[in-house]
């Protein structure tokens, strides 16, 4: 059995088979929509999509309470824990998790760790800990691991809309109002953990040739993850990503 536990939050994208796989413990964003404070899951991201309403979701960082119960749970049967998360320059669940690791240092240790990354950049990194664990590893090991993985790990997105980030501040109003005016969809990757424009697409496929074009610059790929909305079909996408794609190794 894995001597230390793997904790990553719900913006990782993981699939739930490979967290049941590995043992990761998923910790959900909370997510304020219609009026209610939801758990961040893949029904509520399916929900939100199907409505197609102007409704903008905020989400906001797990509170150090929610990390609390979390720790101390696993506290009882593992030696330590790993606690992996998104930038901390992108949102508080940093911050939140590290106060809960103070509170509960008297029973159980938990290093915190900022993966400078989102989506599965986060996934990869919180896997290959997971991983690493798996192997029966110490503390120092998957801590090592995980650091090791969060330098390799690059992420390009493209959206819909830049609403999202400019209501969150993680690109300039100006700049996201000109974008939609003129119907331009940003090509976006993660820097030093923020959120940069690296290229700009005019239509949504001229957009996903941009994303393959990205990815096959890279010379040799161990894994790859394909993330889409609810509302995309997925042969949209899968088979785009096919030339480059690495054996499944599970």
């Amino acid at each position: 059995m894995p001597r230390v536990a793997v904790v990553t939050d719900s913006t990782a994208d993981l699939p739930i088979a490979l967290c049941r796989r590995y043992g990761i413990t998923i910790v959900p964003m909370s997510v304020g929509y219609d009026g209610q404070l939801l758990d961040d899951t893949p029904e509520l991201a399916a929900t939100v999509a199907r409505s197609a309403g102007p409704e903008i979701p905020r989400v906001y960082h797990p509170p150090p309470g929610r990390f609390v119960e979390i720790y101390q749970r696993l506290g009882r049967t593992y030696e330590a824990i790993v606690s992996i998360h998104l930038s901390q320059r992108l949102s508080e669940t940093f911050h939140s998790a590290l106060e809960a690791s103070q509170e509960v240092s008297d029973r159980v240790v938990v290093r915190v760790l900022d993966s400078g990354s989102v989506s599965m950049g986060l996934g990869f990194v919180a896997l290959r800990a997971a991983q690493t664990a798996l192997a029966g590893a110490s503390l120092g090991e998957v801590v090592a691991s995980a650091q090791v993985a969060a330098k390799s790990v690059s992420v390009f997105f493209l959206l819909g809309t830049t609403a999202p980030l400019r209501q969150r501040r993680h690109i300039g109003w100006a700049a996201g109002l000109l974008a939609e005016a003129l119907g331009i969809r940003p090509v976006l990757t993660m820097s030093e953990g923020v959120i940069v424009p690296i290229a700009r697409a005019w239509a949504r496929l001229q957009g996903f040739g941009l994303l393959f074009e990205l990815a096959a610059e890279f010379p040799q790929i161990e894994r790859l993850a394909v993330v889409w909305s609810p509302e995309l079909r997925e042969k949209e996408l899968d088979t785009l990503f096919d030339p480059v794609c690495p054996p499944d190794d599970g």
